[in-house]
């Protein structure tokens, strides 16, 4: 859905009435000028298009991620991806000439969109950097896998390749598209056994169960050898119609299932409207706002950052009429940003500034409240009774994102890599140990750490196996059979 605001060229004073909501900007007689009418129109049309459509990221699947971005914000501009991959200077930022404005607005845009596609827990990993350059490089060096974690990766891609299976109701495209995925993770892990033939050998086990006679037919081909996956999945909607039809004709066709479409879910953050603020997450808010007002025109957050003053307020001059026409547009974003709660705090404020200073005088006290309890919280942090290492690190990562998004600026790698330690060196303290003496334990993430348990153990596990201490399924009713021993009555003894 798209709301498209119309400004007219009449100056706005601001109104707030507190049993109404959010902030009205009210009409005054008079008429106004063609330059104000002009900046009107450019602000709403910069403010409405830049992150319209950002595809969000959750943190799985960067590359793809990255790509869709990459393509939404070169359809919006090619000059504002062009900032993205080389970045801009200002030589003097207090005074920027005409084509470094434009960078610095191109620059705020694709901050404005990147901010619309992450969510709390990655915007505080990025948003000490005020270019969009900066913040592209920087989840770009988040997501390049170390080598202890592309081993993890390609261990537990191999294993679930090596379990793949075609689910109960699930159609051929659906069970391609999981296989098609496993083998690209795959392929860029650098996994160099997967090809067309590696894939087709696994679309056929999975389809044996479901039509084996199928599965014969093609492995009995004269070119099976040089078959796709994509030629299998024809060959097999072809075949599966086929029966479809004998089995119409024979009037033995089954009622066929329904699966309702849904509507994907709608996602605010993606939508290029003001940045919500509800009392949570105040910091990334903050940093969220910014960037839509830069997103708008720089000048708009300088009013915001530094106010501004009129001498005469009864006859201003053309540049306070347009400080005061930037202070009301800025008014209505922030007031539309908040709930009701957050703007009845706010509502007698008359400039942008005092609203934004207040704001952050309000949830500076209260985020220090908060972050003494979490600090709490994590110097008792430690592994549950029957807690794996991958739920640990979940709840451990939650609560330094947590400390993160109210500013906590100690929760450095080396850190949580301590903490992770800690907390598992009761249930592993040899491996622990073996960690803590790596030449280049200073430099491990908790990644590295995390995916150093994980693969111990499966190493574990797969030396249990080996040994033959690991026993299959079956051996219970075979051992039985071993014990059950005829008894010279001719009873059974057990």
């Amino acid at each position: 859905h798209f709301t498209i605001f119309i400004l007219l060229p009449i100056p706005f004073q601001y109104s707030a009435d507190s049993a109404s909501g959010p902030p009205i900007l009210c009409c005054d007689a008079g008429g106004d000028d063609e330059y104000e009418y002009a900046m009107l129109e450019t602000l709403v049309a910069r403010g409405e298009s830049a992150p319209v459509g950002a595809p969000r990221f959750d943190g799985k699947d960067f590359e793809t991620w990255q790509a869709l971005m990459k393509i939404r914000l070169q359809a919006y501009s090619l000059l504002v991806w062009d900032i993205v991959e080389t970045g801009f200077s200002c030589v003097d930022e207090a005074n920027p000439s005409a084509l470094e404005l434009r960078s610095i607005h191109c620059n705020a845009q694709a901050m404005n969109a990147i901010y619309c596609a992450l969510s709390d827990d990655y915007l505080c990993r990025i948003w000490q950097y005020e270019s969009a350059k900066e913040a592209w490089d920087a989840l770009q060096a988040m997501h390049e896998d170390t080598p202890i974690v592309r081993e993890l990766k390609v261990k537990q891609l191999r294993e679930r390749m090596k379990l793949f299976a075609w689910r109960k109701h699930e159609s051929p495209h659906d069970m391609f598209g999981r296989l098609e995925t496993l083998a690209i993770k795959m392929k860029r892990l650098g996994c160099e056994e997967v090809t067309d033939s590696y894939v087709v050998e696994k679309m056929l086990r999975a389809m044996t169960p479901r039509s084996s006679t199928f599965v014969t037919v093609i492995r009995q081909r004269l070119n099976f050898e040089e078959l796709t996956p994509l030629d299998v999945l024809h060959s097999f909607i072809n075949y599966d119609m086929r029966q479809e039809e004998s089995r119409i004709m024979r009037g033995y066709a089954a009622k066929e299932d329904t699966v309702a479409w849904s509507e994907p879910a709608y996602d605010a953050w993606c939508s290029g409207e003001v940045p919500c603020f509800d009392g949570t997450h105040y910091l990334s808010w903050q940093r969220r706002m910014k960037f839509y007002l830069l997103s708008i025109d720089p000048l708009l957050w300088r009013i915001v950052e530094t106010g501004f003053s009129c001498v005469d307020k009864a006859n201003p001059t053309a540049l306070e009429k347009r400080n005061r026409q930037y202070n009301s547009v800025a008014i209505w974003a922030l007031g539309n940003a908040l709930s009701r709660d957050q703007f009845m705090r706010i509502c007698y404020y008359k400039s942008a500034k005092e609203i934004w200073n207040a704001l952050r005088k309000f949830n500076e006290a209260v985020r220090e409240s908060k972050l003494g309890y979490l600090r709490i919280d994590m110097d008792r942090f430690a592994l549950g009774k029957h807690e794996s290492p991958s739920d640990m690190y979940a709840r451990l990562n939650n609560l330094v994102n947590e400390m993160k998004g109210l500013g906590c600026k100690e929760m450095t790698d080396s850190y949580v890599v301590r903490k992770m330690l800690r907390a598992m060196t009761p249930r592993y303290p040899k491996l622990v140990f073996l960690i803590r003496e790596k030449p280049n334990f200073e430099l491990l993430t908790p990644l590295d750490v995390l995916a150093t348990f994980l693969l111990y153990d499966m190493e574990q596990k797969e030396s249990k196996i080996m040994s033959g201490y690991a026993s299959p399924r079956s051996s219970k009713k075979v051992n039985a059979a071993f014990k059950a021993q005829a008894s010279p009555s001719g009873g059974i003894k057990r």
